[in-house]
């Protein structure tokens, strides 16, 4: 055993150097991480985490915990080097820090260490425990799973060059160095009492077992890096110490979701969604929950059911269910857009405040890249959610949790997708993404929307989940059968199971998959809700115009679905003319508050409330693109769409006399619904879709939906909801069978077949870049090979990172600002010009920080192009910008007077009638 004589240099080795008042020493770090991640296992590890990895590892639950504390107590080790010790400021402590070593015996003269050779201190740190551990009879490989967890504390494992490098330095070591770094070890083992549990480590850590561990050290390391918390200098003991610096960090604790548990199905609905006493949960909701109540071990629960019939509550529901019996500590709702998840923020939050117990307070998070701008999450950073008069706890967005990589610890969270996806990404600190999510149940909405490239970071994103044990619910309108099995077989694939195929064709749908099988279980459809007529209309202008002018006689409330901006703008700009203020315009080219007000309004006009005569327009025309298609509760009397994939059609149509209103709300020729198709050609031949429309969508899939519309919409209409499953399933099953017959288009067919083919087979294959190998993989660095390879500059900033995962062109988000003699101001207001080099107050930053609107792609497609472009952007930029942390790595575009700018060829025009124009 090393001798205590060796532990005293420990203390005064710097970790944090502090200033004239003082530093923070290694071994007082290492005690306050070590005994932060105590804390954190007992207040805050979720129970089903706990056991999953006791499960895997086969180890008990005591054992897990002293193995995970321990590492958090040596993560650090590797600071008790020369090299590191060196690396002090300049300052009142640096030679009175480095004397103090050098009196002890600590030499700091470099030998092998050669000034500029990479030996970071975690890397420093893992080969210390690796010979530590070979020197406790470990098998090298063992040992080398166990080290990486420290170093990997600063979100990245080494290259194995690196590693080998850093064993060849430390051979060579000094050994009154050495003596001092095992006798830190030594120390720490003894206080976890480790040693035992080391000596029954007889196999390779699994690498989940890694991500999870390693995420835990790094929330510790983070706490109790936080200088207000744990203060260099204090005089207290060091329980009080860790009480108090997680108190004022504010680290949330479990959520009890058991306590709020309710034995009656519709009791429970009261409580949590706070209904009146005389509202009954509907079937799918009922069915859903009791499921959840049912389940055995890992669950992978799908709910297919129609737009309006209350998905969201049943899965929340399930979710409170999962969790219960589970022993999940929070919720994590994940939704497709930026826009669908502001929506969904406030009521996850409400309903989070009545399932958190009377006493206890709960951390919220909204992720995604905007949430600043939000004011509901806002208020509750500022304020939180009181319940002082519901008998419930409180939920409150704490600071501690508030940032991209920390978000997804809080015990709920609302976020778009691509945040749960990067699960499956080669990004640096990912441990704490899989950290966040593997103590929770994890809600995925419109599963139908996602194309090949982000299915397959799906896939991936389920197997983790399901090797983590995590409960997961996914919502969708309807689900193509290949692709519900696909997601299915993603989940079971983890747990040991076959292949399985779907048997039922029923609608509403559930499916359970679990280690016990797949189970579908169908529930009455009921009666419909709409029988549309169905047409097709010629693709001019003329055509649309006149349809319009013969629908809205009498009045009435129309929709324009558009499939691209270019396109919607267009139709606007000819609609308006003919029918001027009662036309709408709804795209994404819009700044980002601008749009906001404009949906606020729309839903304000069509939502459930909204009655003709009052809030509801008596005629108005909304222009609109795909904005419109997911979670907008709104309401029209006529529909007219662009050609789009069968799932998106039914999705747009979901609009369509969406809400029961009374009989005088509608002119009485809409009161019969009516759905037009355009943006194709020649439907008694062969369909020849718009440009556009061709652009973006699968070739295969659009002519297996025209050729669904016309055999059966065109002739039967379409209702609502007892079409929805067979149509969309029909349709994806052409697209899947080779052989399947499409009449007269058969040549087109084949062709679009084979170019769809190539299509999703590209796109699988770009997945596979940075995405992570199954978590089965034998190898932790090879969860990061590409990362490696690019130096991280692909994905380590949050937009490229979200790029990666949703298949997406680079493109470029501006904030738009109008130039004038005396500086620049917001577009859009009358403030006062700013000048240049001048910081803008918080306030004006806020503003700015809001007013984003995205390039579009052909201006960022090619590397030239994005090159020249960017480089004007910032070189017009005000230099001011860089000292506001909401400004400083944003672009603007500068408009004048009249909204119009050249940028690299481009010339750009914004106005808050028609947008971003970019010819």
């Amino acid at each position: 055993m090393v001798g205590e004589s060796f532990l005293g240099p420990a203390s005064l080795a710097w970790a944090k150097p502090g200033d004239e008042s003082g530093y923070l020493s290694v071994w007082q770090h290492l005690v306050d991480t070590r005994d932060v991640a105590s804390r954190l296992w007992d207040t805050f590890v979720a129970d089903s985490i706990k056991q999953s990895l006791a499960t895997t590892e086969r180890l008990e639950v005591s054992e897990v915990r002293a193995l995970a504390v321990f590492l958090a107590g040596i993560h650090d080790v590797g600071k008790i080097t020369r090299s590191f010790q060196r690396k002090i400021p300049p300052g009142a402590n640096a030679e009175m820090i480095l004397g103090s070593l050098e009196d002890v015996g600590l030499d700091l003269e470099f030998g092998i260490e050669e000034v500029g050779a990479y030996f970071p201190h975690g890397l420093a740190s893992s080969v210390i425990l690796y010979d530590w551990l070979l020197k406790q009879g470990m098998w090298g490989p063992v040992a080398e799973t166990i080290a990486s967890v420290v170093e990997s504390h600063h979100g990245i494992p080494a290259r194995t060059v690196d590693y080998d490098r850093a064993r060849a330095i430390l051979r060579e070591y000094p050994e009154n160095w050495l003596l001092v770094q095992a006798a830190v070890i030594e120390a720490m083992a003894d206080a976890t009492e480790v040693k035992p549990i080391i000596g029954k480590i007889q196999s390779e850590l699994f690498v989940p077992t890694i991500q999870l561990i390693t995420g835990l050290v790094i929330a510790a390391d983070w706490c109790a890096s936080n200088e207000r918390a744990f203060p260099y200098v204090f005089d207290c003991e060091q329980e009080q110490r860790v009480q108090d610096g997680l108190a004022s960090i504010g680290f949330a604790g479990l959520w009890s979701a058991s306590k709020t548990m309710k034995p009656d199905v519709a009791e429970y609905f009261a409580a949590a969604f706070g209904w009146p006493d005389e509202w009954d949960p509907r079937p799918i909701q009922q069915r859903a929950f009791a499921q959840a109540r049912g389940s055995d071990g890992a669950s992978l629960h799908i709910i297919e059911a129609s737009t309006g019939s209350g998905k969201t509550e049943a899965a929340l529901a399930a979710a409170h269910a999962y969790a219960e019996k589970h022993g999940c500590h929070g919720v994590v709702f994940a939704a497709p857009t930026m826009a669908t998840a502001n929506g969904l923020f406030n009521r996850v939050i409400q309903w989070a405040q009545n399932v958190v117990p009377a006493g206890d307070t709960t951390a919220a998070y909204l992720a995604h890249s905007m949430n600043s701008l939000v004011k509901e999450y806002q208020r509750l950073r500022v304020k939180g959610v009181s319940t002082d008069t519901s008998g419930n706890g409180s939920v409150t967005a704490m600071e501690w949790f508030a940032s991209p990589k920390k978000g997804l610890l809080s015990n709920f969270a609302v976020s778009t997708v691509d945040q749960v996806l990067m699960m499956a990404l080669q990004s640096r600190h990912n441990m704490l993404r899989h950290l966040g999510l593997a103590g929770k149940v994890v809600i995925i909405d419109e599963v139908h929307a996602y194309d090949s490239f982000t299915s397959a970071y799906l896939e991936s994103t389920l197997k983790w989940l399901a090797w983590y044990e995590v409960p997961v619910i996914l919502l969708s309108a309807t689900l193509p059968v290949d692709k519900k099995e696909s997601l299915v077989q993603a989940y079971r694939s983890v747990l040991g199971e076959e292949d399985w195929e779907s048997v039922s064709d029923g609608y509403p749908l559930l499916t359970i998959a679990d280690a016990n099988g797949v189970r579908e279980e169908s529930l009455d459809i009921g009666p419909n809700e709409i029988h549309a007529d169905v047409s097709v209309i010629g693709d001019t202008d003329r055509e649309l115009l006149t349809l319009c002018e013969e629908l809205l006689t009498d009045g009435g409330c129309a929709l324009v679905v558009c499939n691209t901006v270019r396109r919607a703008q267009n139709s606007y700009s000819m609609l308006v003319k003919k029918f001027p203020d009662e036309v709408e315009l709804h795209h994404a080219a819009f700044i980002a508050h601008e749009r906001a007000v404009k949906e606020g309004k729309m839903l304000q006009q069509l939502g459930p409330e909204a009655r003709r005569g009052r809030s509801r327009p008596h005629r108005r025309i909304y222009v609109a693109t795909q904005v419109v298609e997911q979670s907008l509760d709104i309401d029209v009397d006529v529909m007219i769409s662009d050609m789009a994939p069968i799932d998106l059609l039914v999705q747009r149509a979901g609009r369509l006399h969406r809400h029961q209103r009374p009989l005088e709300d509608r002119p009485e020729k809409l009161r019969r619904a009516r759905l037009f198709i355009r943006g194709a050609e020649g439907w008694d031949e062969m369909p020849v879709f718009d440009s556009g429309t061709a652009a973006i969508y699968d070739p295969a899939v659009l002519l297996a939906s025209a050729a669904a519309v016309s055999r059966k919409w065109l002739s039967e209409g379409y209702r609502r909801p007892e079409d929805i499953a067979g149509i969309v399933r029909g349709t994806y099953a052409t697209v899947a069978d080779p052989e399947s017959p499409v009449g007269d288009w058969q040549p087109a067919w084949d062709e679009a077949r084979e170019e769809s083919r190539k299509l999703q087979n590209l796109a699988i294959n770009r997945s596979e870049t940075f995405r992570y190998p199954d978590p089965d993989v034998g190898n932790y660095r090879a969860l990061f090979a590409r990362y490696f390879e690019s130096k991280g500059s692909a994905v380590d900033k949050e937009e490229a990172a979200i790029a990666q995962v949703r298949d997406a062109d680079p493109t470029i988000e501006v904030i738009p600002i109008e130039t004038g003699d005396f500086g620049y101001r917001p577009w859009g207001t009358e403030s006062e010009y700013v000048l240049d080099d001048e910081s803008p107050e918080f306030s004006l930053a806020r503003h700015l920080a809001g007013a984003t609107v995205r390039l579009p792609t052909r201006m960022s497609k090619h590397e030239s192009v994005f090159d020249r472009v960017i480089d004007q952007l910032e070189k017009e930029t005000p230099v001011g910008w860089v000292d506001s942390f909401l400004l400083k790595n944003k672009v603007a575009l500068r408009l004048d007077s009249t909204g119009e700018a050249n940028i690299a060829g481009f010339d750009v025009k914004y106005s808050p009638e028609l947008g971003l124009e970019v010819k």
